[in-house]
C-alpha cells in the first residue's frame, strides 16, 4: 500500500535517522505507538499534521515520505482518511518525494 508520511527535515540524518534505519515506531510520540500515514492524494493532510501549533515546525523544513508497506501492517484510523503502520518500516520502503516548499 503506497502512503505518505510528513516529518521535519531534522530526523532524516544520523545514525538513527530515517535515511539510515528507517521509521522507526519506538520514536513515536502519540499515546499509540505507531507510524502515521495518510493516502497519496491526501499530501495536504499529512503537512498540515506536521504544521500543528503544537509541534513548532517550519514549513520549509516538512520533508514527505513515499511509504510502500504490506497492506497486513497497515490499519485505518476510522473515517477521517489517516492510517497507521504498526511495525518499523525499513529504508528500503521509504522513498523521499520532496522537501515541500509551496502552500497548503
Amino acid at each position: 500500500m503506497k502512503l505518505i508520511h510528513a516529518t521535519d527535515r531534522k530526523y532524516l540524518a544520523g545514525k538513527t535517522g530515517i535515511r539510515s534505519s528507517g521509521l522507526r515506531i519506538k520514536y513515536a510520540k502519540n499515546k499509540r505507538k505507531a507510524i502515521w500515514c495518510v493516502p497519496v492524494h491526501q499530501v495536504d493532510k499529512a503537512i498540515r499534521h506536521c504544521l500543528h501549533p503544537d509541534r513548532k515546525i517550519n514549513l520549509l523544513d516538512v520533508v514527505l515520505c513515499d511509504v510502500d508497506v504490506p497492506d497486513d501492517w497497515v490499519r485505518n484510523h476510522g473515517s477521517d482518511g489517516s492510517f497507521y503502520v504498526i511495525k518499523d518500516i525499513p529504508p528500503e520502503m521509504i522513498s523521499f518525494r520532496a522537501i515541500y516548499t509551496g502552500g497548503i
